[in-house]
Protein backbone atom coordinates (compact mmCIF):
# COMPACT_ATOMS: atom_id res chain seq x y z
CA UNK A 1 0.00 0.00 0.00
CA UNK A 2 2.95 2.52 0.50
CA UNK A 3 4.59 1.88 -2.68
CA UNK A 4 1.05 2.53 -4.66
CA UNK A 5 0.51 5.51 -2.13
CA UNK A 6 4.30 6.95 -3.56
CA UNK A 7 3.98 6.20 -7.13
CA UNK A 8 0.47 8.04 -7.21
CA UNK A 9 1.92 10.59 -5.26
CA UNK A 10 4.74 11.20 -7.58
CA UNK A 11 2.35 11.21 -10.48
CA UNK A 12 0.09 13.67 -9.12
CA UNK A 13 3.43 15.57 -8.17
CA UNK A 14 4.86 15.50 -11.96
CA UNK A 15 1.30 15.74 -13.44
CA UNK A 16 1.41 12.44 -15.27
CA UNK A 17 -1.62 10.15 -16.36
CA UNK A 18 -0.99 6.75 -14.91
CA UNK A 19 -2.90 3.43 -15.55
CA UNK A 20 -4.04 0.53 -13.91
CA UNK A 21 -6.33 -2.78 -13.64
CA UNK A 22 -9.53 -2.42 -10.77
CA UNK A 23 -11.73 -4.33 -10.01
CA UNK A 24 -15.27 -3.14 -8.71
CA UNK A 25 -17.40 -3.98 -5.22
CA UNK A 26 -18.87 -6.68 -7.58
CA UNK A 27 -15.53 -8.25 -8.93
CA UNK A 28 -15.71 -6.64 -12.55
CA UNK A 29 -12.44 -5.83 -13.83
CA UNK A 30 -11.40 -3.08 -16.17
CA UNK A 31 -8.11 -1.22 -17.01
CA UNK A 32 -8.16 2.38 -16.45
CA UNK A 33 -6.25 5.66 -17.61
CA UNK A 34 -6.54 8.57 -15.76
CA UNK A 35 -5.66 12.04 -14.67
CA UNK A 36 -5.01 11.55 -10.79
CA UNK A 37 -6.26 14.58 -9.12
CA UNK A 38 -6.38 14.01 -5.10
CA UNK A 39 -5.31 11.10 -3.38
CA UNK A 40 -6.50 11.34 0.03
CA UNK A 41 -7.39 8.87 3.32
CA UNK A 42 -10.40 8.39 5.19
CA UNK A 43 -11.09 6.71 8.52
CA UNK A 44 -14.36 4.76 8.48
CA UNK A 45 -16.17 4.47 11.54
CA UNK A 46 -15.34 0.64 12.52
CA UNK A 47 -13.55 -0.32 9.57
CA UNK A 48 -10.17 1.93 10.47
CA UNK A 49 -8.30 4.19 7.47
CA UNK A 50 -8.91 3.38 3.90
CA UNK A 51 -6.87 5.21 1.06
CA UNK A 52 -8.36 6.72 -2.15
CA UNK A 53 -7.64 8.19 -5.52
CA UNK A 54 -10.22 10.52 -7.27
CA UNK A 55 -9.46 11.43 -10.77
CA UNK A 56 -10.56 12.06 -14.23
CA UNK A 57 -10.79 8.33 -15.71
CA UNK A 58 -11.02 8.42 -19.95
CA UNK A 59 -12.99 4.83 -19.65
CA UNK A 60 -16.15 6.76 -17.98
CA UNK A 61 -14.74 10.51 -19.20
CA UNK A 62 -15.92 11.56 -15.62
CA UNK A 63 -14.50 11.81 -11.88
CA UNK A 64 -14.21 8.96 -10.75
CA UNK A 65 -12.76 7.79 -7.12
CA UNK A 66 -11.02 4.55 -6.94
CA UNK A 67 -10.18 2.32 -3.48
CA UNK A 68 -6.00 2.17 -3.76
CA UNK A 69 -6.78 -1.49 -2.14
CA UNK A 70 -8.74 -2.20 -5.47
CA UNK A 71 -6.12 -1.07 -8.03
CA UNK A 72 -3.53 -3.24 -9.45
CA UNK A 73 -0.10 -2.90 -11.56
CA UNK A 74 -0.21 0.74 -11.13
CA UNK A 75 2.12 2.03 -14.02
CA UNK A 76 3.02 5.92 -14.25
CA UNK A 77 2.65 6.84 -18.19
CA UNK A 78 4.96 9.86 -20.29
CA UNK A 79 1.78 11.84 -21.20
CA UNK A 80 1.47 14.74 -18.67
CA UNK A 81 -2.05 16.63 -18.36
CA UNK A 82 -2.97 19.83 -17.77
CA UNK A 83 -4.75 20.73 -14.07
CA UNK A 84 -5.84 23.64 -15.60
CA UNK A 85 -8.62 21.33 -17.68
CA UNK A 86 -10.06 20.54 -14.41
CA UNK A 87 -10.77 23.95 -12.72
CA UNK A 88 -14.60 23.06 -12.58
CA UNK A 89 -13.79 19.46 -10.52
CA UNK A 90 -14.80 20.34 -6.49
CA UNK A 91 -13.30 17.69 -4.74
CA UNK A 92 -15.10 18.46 -1.60
CA UNK A 93 -18.54 18.69 -3.47
CA UNK A 94 -18.20 15.49 -4.68
CA UNK A 95 -16.36 14.40 -1.31
CA UNK A 96 -19.64 15.61 0.37
CA UNK A 97 -22.02 13.13 -1.67
CA UNK A 98 -20.18 10.29 -0.15
CA UNK A 99 -17.78 10.72 2.49
CA UNK A 100 -17.76 12.11 5.97
CA UNK A 101 -15.64 15.11 5.28
CA UNK A 102 -13.97 15.30 8.68
CA UNK A 103 -12.72 11.91 8.78
CA UNK A 104 -10.43 12.55 5.18
CA UNK A 105 -7.19 13.68 5.06
CA UNK A 106 -5.76 14.86 2.13
CA UNK A 107 -2.47 13.14 0.97
CA UNK A 108 -1.67 14.78 -2.18
CA UNK A 109 -3.72 16.95 -4.36
CA UNK A 110 -2.90 18.97 -7.60
CA UNK A 111 -3.95 22.57 -8.86
CA UNK A 112 -6.08 23.16 -11.19
CA UNK A 113 -6.71 26.84 -12.53
CA UNK A 114 -9.13 28.26 -15.40
CA UNK A 115 -9.46 26.96 -18.57
CA UNK A 116 -10.47 28.46 -21.62
CA UNK A 117 -14.37 27.60 -23.15
CA UNK A 118 -12.23 25.00 -25.82
CA UNK A 119 -10.79 23.17 -22.95
CA UNK A 120 -14.60 22.61 -21.72
CA UNK A 121 -15.85 21.87 -24.18
CA UNK A 122 -13.01 19.20 -24.99
CA UNK A 123 -13.93 17.34 -21.65
CA UNK A 124 -18.03 17.23 -22.30
CA UNK A 125 -19.03 13.73 -22.33
CA UNK A 126 -21.15 12.75 -25.24
CA UNK A 127 -24.51 12.52 -22.78
CA UNK A 128 -24.08 16.31 -21.62
CA UNK A 129 -25.74 18.92 -23.14
CA UNK A 130 -24.16 20.82 -26.20
CA UNK A 131 -25.20 24.66 -25.15
CA UNK A 132 -24.23 26.42 -22.07
CA UNK A 133 -27.34 27.70 -19.95
CA UNK A 134 -28.29 30.83 -18.08
CA UNK A 135 -26.94 33.55 -18.18
CA UNK A 136 -23.48 35.26 -17.05
CA UNK A 137 -24.03 37.14 -13.82
CA UNK A 138 -20.57 38.20 -12.56
CA UNK A 139 -22.42 39.69 -9.12
CA UNK A 140 -23.31 36.04 -8.09
CA UNK A 141 -21.03 34.35 -5.08
CA UNK A 142 -20.68 30.82 -5.94
CA UNK A 143 -19.98 29.42 -2.80
CA UNK A 144 -17.08 26.44 -3.43
CA UNK A 145 -17.72 24.18 -0.65
CA UNK A 146 -20.47 23.53 1.37
CA UNK A 147 -20.68 20.73 4.17
CA UNK A 148 -23.69 18.89 5.30
CA UNK A 149 -24.22 16.33 7.96
CA UNK A 150 -23.76 13.71 5.52
CA UNK A 151 -24.70 10.30 6.68
CA UNK A 152 -22.67 7.23 6.23
CA UNK A 153 -25.59 4.87 5.13
CA UNK A 154 -25.86 6.78 2.10
CA UNK A 155 -25.36 6.68 -1.16
CA UNK A 156 -26.79 3.58 -1.60
CA UNK A 157 -28.39 0.96 -4.27
CA UNK A 158 -32.25 1.40 -5.07
CA UNK A 159 -34.11 -0.92 -6.89
CA UNK A 160 -37.19 -0.32 -8.49
CA UNK A 161 -39.37 -1.61 -11.44
CA UNK A 162 -39.65 2.36 -12.80
CA UNK A 163 -35.95 2.79 -13.03
CA UNK A 164 -33.83 2.66 -15.85
CA UNK A 165 -32.40 -0.40 -15.41
CA UNK A 166 -34.02 -1.55 -12.59
CA UNK A 167 -32.24 -0.05 -10.10
CA UNK A 168 -30.53 3.36 -9.28
CA UNK A 169 -27.95 5.62 -6.81
CA UNK A 170 -29.74 7.14 -3.59
CA UNK A 171 -28.13 9.72 -2.19
CA UNK A 172 -29.86 10.81 0.76
CA UNK A 173 -32.72 10.09 3.07
CA UNK A 174 -35.09 13.34 1.42
CA UNK A 175 -34.20 11.00 -1.96
CA UNK A 176 -35.24 8.11 -0.62
CA UNK A 177 -38.86 9.64 0.49
CA UNK A 178 -39.62 10.72 -2.76
CA UNK A 179 -38.49 7.58 -4.79
CA UNK A 180 -40.70 5.42 -2.32
CA UNK A 181 -43.83 8.10 -3.51
CA UNK A 182 -42.45 7.54 -7.40
CA UNK A 183 -42.86 4.26 -6.74
CA UNK A 184 -46.15 4.35 -4.78
CA UNK A 185 -47.57 6.98 -7.41
CA UNK A 186 -49.54 5.09 -10.41
CA UNK A 187 -49.76 8.28 -12.45
CA UNK A 188 -45.56 8.03 -12.51
CA UNK A 189 -44.97 5.65 -15.83
CA UNK A 190 -41.06 5.65 -15.22
CA UNK A 191 -38.28 7.76 -13.58
CA UNK A 192 -34.94 7.89 -14.45
CA UNK A 193 -31.95 9.32 -11.64
CA UNK A 194 -29.18 12.04 -12.53
CA UNK A 195 -30.56 11.55 -16.26
CA UNK A 196 -27.95 14.03 -17.99
CA UNK A 197 -25.16 16.91 -17.65
CA UNK A 198 -26.35 20.17 -18.29
CA UNK A 199 -23.15 23.38 -19.03
CA UNK A 200 -24.56 26.40 -16.98
CA UNK A 201 -22.78 29.88 -16.01
CA UNK A 202 -21.85 30.10 -12.42
CA UNK A 203 -21.06 34.01 -12.51
CA UNK A 204 -19.07 34.16 -15.09
CA UNK A 205 -17.78 30.55 -15.13
CA UNK A 206 -18.78 27.61 -16.77
CA UNK A 207 -19.88 24.88 -14.81
CA UNK A 208 -21.31 21.21 -15.21
CA UNK A 209 -24.95 20.07 -13.60
CA UNK A 210 -26.61 16.94 -13.37
CA UNK A 211 -30.54 17.04 -12.71
CA UNK A 212 -31.88 14.72 -9.71
CA UNK A 213 -34.69 13.47 -11.91
CA UNK A 214 -36.46 13.16 -15.53
CA UNK A 215 -40.29 11.49 -14.12
CA UNK A 216 -42.31 10.31 -16.94
CA UNK A 217 -46.10 9.85 -16.79
CA UNK A 218 -48.75 8.33 -17.56
CA UNK A 219 -50.21 11.42 -19.56
CA UNK A 220 -46.89 11.88 -21.57
CA UNK A 221 -45.33 14.59 -19.60
CA UNK A 222 -41.72 14.20 -18.84
CA UNK A 223 -40.73 16.30 -16.10
CA UNK A 224 -37.22 17.58 -14.93
CA UNK A 225 -36.99 17.68 -10.38
CA UNK A 226 -34.85 19.14 -8.68
CA UNK A 227 -35.13 17.99 -5.04
CA UNK A 228 -34.25 20.66 -2.80
CA UNK A 229 -35.06 21.52 0.79
CA UNK A 230 -36.52 24.70 1.00
CA UNK A 231 -33.55 26.53 2.63
CA UNK A 232 -31.37 25.43 -0.04
CA UNK A 233 -33.90 26.94 -2.75
CA UNK A 234 -32.61 30.34 -1.51
CA UNK A 235 -29.39 29.57 -1.92
CA UNK A 236 -27.98 31.59 -5.10
CA UNK A 237 -26.10 29.12 -6.40
CA UNK A 238 -28.85 26.60 -6.73
CA UNK A 239 -30.90 29.35 -8.38
CA UNK A 240 -28.31 29.69 -11.22
CA UNK A 241 -28.86 26.10 -11.69
CA UNK A 242 -32.44 26.25 -12.05
CA UNK A 243 -32.33 28.91 -14.56
CA UNK A 244 -29.99 26.60 -16.25
CA UNK A 245 -32.09 23.37 -16.23
CA UNK A 246 -35.67 25.59 -16.54
CA UNK A 247 -33.64 26.77 -20.15
CA UNK A 248 -32.82 23.49 -21.05
CA UNK A 249 -36.22 22.16 -20.17
CA UNK A 250 -38.06 24.58 -22.43
CA UNK A 251 -35.53 23.59 -25.47
CA UNK A 252 -35.81 20.19 -25.28
CA UNK A 253 -39.69 19.93 -24.69
CA UNK A 254 -39.54 18.89 -20.85
CA UNK A 255 -41.55 20.51 -17.68
CA UNK A 256 -39.49 21.24 -15.14
CA UNK A 257 -40.11 21.34 -11.33
CA UNK A 258 -38.61 21.85 -7.52
CA UNK A 259 -39.38 19.17 -5.61
CA UNK A 260 -39.10 21.74 -2.19
CA UNK A 261 -39.13 20.28 0.95
CA UNK A 262 -38.51 21.11 4.68
CA UNK A 263 -36.28 18.37 5.31
CA UNK A 264 -35.96 15.83 7.66
CA UNK A 265 -34.11 17.09 10.24
CA UNK A 266 -35.12 18.68 13.24
CA UNK A 267 -33.64 22.30 12.69
CA UNK A 268 -35.27 22.82 9.22
CA UNK A 269 -38.63 21.15 10.52
CA UNK A 270 -38.81 24.00 12.94
CA UNK A 271 -37.90 26.79 10.46
CA UNK A 272 -40.57 25.53 7.78
CA UNK A 273 -44.38 24.26 7.58
CA UNK A 274 -46.23 21.88 5.94
CA UNK A 275 -48.09 24.20 4.28
CA UNK A 276 -44.50 25.83 2.59
CA UNK A 277 -43.69 22.35 0.76
CA UNK A 278 -44.63 21.24 -2.88
CA UNK A 279 -43.58 20.56 -6.33
CA UNK A 280 -42.99 24.01 -7.66
CA UNK A 281 -43.63 24.73 -11.67
CA UNK A 282 -42.11 28.34 -10.82
CA UNK A 283 -38.78 27.71 -8.62
CA UNK A 284 -39.03 31.68 -8.16
CA UNK A 285 -42.56 30.60 -6.28
CA UNK A 286 -40.42 28.08 -4.31
CA UNK A 287 -37.71 30.45 -3.52
CA UNK A 288 -40.67 33.24 -2.12
CA UNK A 289 -42.41 30.80 -0.36
CA UNK A 290 -38.86 29.91 1.64
CA UNK A 291 -38.04 33.52 2.02
CA UNK A 292 -41.32 34.53 3.13
CA UNK A 293 -41.77 32.09 5.82
CA UNK A 294 -38.22 32.75 7.09
CA UNK A 295 -38.73 36.60 7.21
CA UNK A 296 -42.09 35.71 9.42
CA UNK A 297 -40.44 33.82 11.77
CA UNK A 298 -37.88 36.50 11.94
CA UNK A 299 -40.26 39.12 12.51
CA UNK A 300 -41.86 36.91 15.16
CA UNK A 301 -38.55 36.24 16.71
CA UNK A 302 -37.77 40.23 17.30
CA UNK A 303 -41.81 40.88 18.46
CA UNK A 304 -40.77 38.01 21.19
CA UNK A 305 -37.27 39.13 21.79
CA UNK A 306 -38.94 42.95 22.20
CA UNK A 307 -41.96 41.74 24.54
CA UNK A 308 -38.98 39.63 26.50
CA UNK A 309 -36.81 42.66 27.28
CA UNK A 310 -39.27 45.60 27.17
CA UNK A 311 -42.62 43.68 27.86
CA UNK A 312 -42.56 44.13 31.61
CA UNK A 313 -41.50 48.26 31.37
CA UNK A 314 -44.08 49.01 28.94
CA UNK A 315 -47.12 47.08 30.96
CA UNK A 316 -45.80 49.19 33.95
CA UNK A 317 -45.88 52.50 31.36
CA UNK A 318 -49.36 51.81 30.31
CA UNK A 319 -50.36 51.13 33.81
CA UNK A 320 -48.71 54.47 34.66
CA UNK A 321 -50.59 56.56 32.18
CA UNK A 322 -53.96 55.25 32.96
CA UNK A 323 -53.42 56.12 37.06
CA UNK A 324 -52.23 59.51 35.53
CA UNK A 325 -55.52 59.47 33.37
CA UNK A 326 -57.58 58.30 36.57
CA UNK A 327 -56.46 61.03 38.42
CA UNK A 328 -57.20 63.96 35.87
CA UNK A 329 -60.45 63.19 35.73
CA UNK A 330 -61.39 62.67 39.24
Amino acid sequence: MREKRRRISEAIESKKKISFSYVDAEGKKTTRTVCPLVLFEYDKYLEGIRYYLTAFCELDFDYRTFRLDRMRKIRSLAEVFEPNEFSDFDFYEKLGTVFTRKRVRIIKRVDAGKKSGRQVRSLLPPTAATGVYGSVNDDIEIEEHIYGNFNDDYPKEWYSSKVKGGFCLCRSPLEEMEFEKLDNDDEVLAYEVEPFKIRYYAGSKVRYYIPDLLVTYRDGRRVIAEIKTLSEVRLEKNQAKFKAIEQYAKEHGYEFEVWARRGIGRLTGAIFDASDEGNYSSWENAVEVATRRIEKNEAERRRKQFWDNWGCLVVIMIGLAFLLIFSFLR
